[in-house]
């Protein structure tokens, strides 16, 4: 009897080792599963916006085991006893329609994202691979309701469930905007000081936002506030000063001056950029300023540029200015 219990003993592992031939059991270190993607997932979306762009969560549905042809290894991985994996993909969409601005969000922060699945939560990944990947969750039922997105940026964050009620709290603005940015054409209407008459191609880009990675949110500069963001582009392609005593007043620009924005009779909280430069048209400035604003839709904003120029055997400074109102979007408003 003992060796006939002890071959059956036999029979059973070698049952059980057979049966789990090509299957890796799981080592529960972290709820991420490494070494594993899920390809394409379809499920529940939950998506938010952020500073640098749209945010999509996709979660299908829950597995028992991870199939071999979704990891690396080439070996199936079953799921510990009471827990299953959640297939889960992340893509991260174009920016906000900043073309124009000339903002630089190469080097902003990312979202910080957490998947809270029946009031526990899940962090994912700050880079999530391309093709997804699984978390390891308890085996229970997950209602929509209970399914919910938390994204920090910054200090700000905002939650989406999956049924798509929605907390947005500093972040709403970035819901309202636009898509790129038109040109609004500043070529006529400039002022001379000295009196001269200038040929000026110029175009504005103006957009108002609610974040901005040097300064960081304009609400917590003021209640309601937002970056109202101005990147102007002119080029003084000639310059003449009246004709005195039968001689000609044409200019000669050997230097692109500089430039400045006021919006609303204020100066830029912060100068982005400013960039002059001779090119084959003419002198060219490109200046950006950001200005606090919060009230209505529409700002005017002064344009100055001082050009050095020689004329009659003397060097004269001119001073071009061009203001015009602006739409600023998103509910912004009077400059602050």
């Amino acid at each position: 009897m003992r060796v006939a219990g002890a071959v059956l003993v036999v029979v059973v592992v070698s049952l059980v080792v057979a049966g789990l031939a090509g299957q890796r059991p799981e080592s529960p270190a972290t709820s991420t599963v490494a070494g594993a993607s899920p390809g394409s997932v379809r499920g529940t979306t939950l998506w938010v916006r952020v500073p640098t762009g749209k945010v999509e969560v996709v979660v299908g549905d829950p597995v028992a085991t991870i199939p071999a042809g979704r990891t690396e290894s080439g070996e199936s991985i079953a799921a510990a006893p009471g827990m299953r994996f959640l297939p889960v993909g992340v893509s991260v969409g174009a920016g906000l329609g900043l073309r124009g601005l000339g903002v630089d969000f190469s080097e902003a922060p990312r979202a910080a994202l957490t998947l809270r699945l029946a009031g526990e939560g899940f962090d994912l990944p700050a880079v999530v691979p391309t093709d997804g990947l699984y978390l390891r969750i308890p085996s229970a039922a997950i209602e929509p309701e209970q399914l919910q997105l938390v994204a920090e940026y910054d200090g700000v964050t905002q939650t989406v469930d999956g049924t798509g009620e929605r907390e947005r709290g500093a972040a709403a603005a970035l819901y309202g905007l636009p898509g790129d940015v038109p040109a609004q054409p500043c070529h006529r209407g400039w002022r001379a000081r000295p009196r001269a008459t200038v040929v000026v191609s110029c175009s504005a880009y103006v957009q108002s936002l609610p974040y901005l990675p040097e300064l960081g949110w304009a609400g917590r500069a003021e209640p309601g506030a937002l970056w109202s963001v101005a990147a102007v582009t002119s080029v003084l392609e000639s310059a003449s000063l009246p004709a005195r005593g039968g001689s000609s007043g044409a200019c000669t620009l050997v230097l692109p001056g500089s430039g400045r924005l006021q919006l609303d009779g204020e100066a830029p909280r912060s100068v982005l950029t400013s960039v002059a430069r001779s090119i084959p048209l003419g002198q060219e400035v490109r200046t950006t300023g950001a200005f606090l604003t919060v009230g209505v839709d529409r700002a005017r904003l002064r344009i100055v540029r001082d050009v050095p120029c020689l004329a009659r055997g003397s060097r004269f400074d001119l001073r071009l200015v061009r203001a015009r109102a602006v739409d600023l979007g998103a509910g912004a408003g009077r400059a602050r």
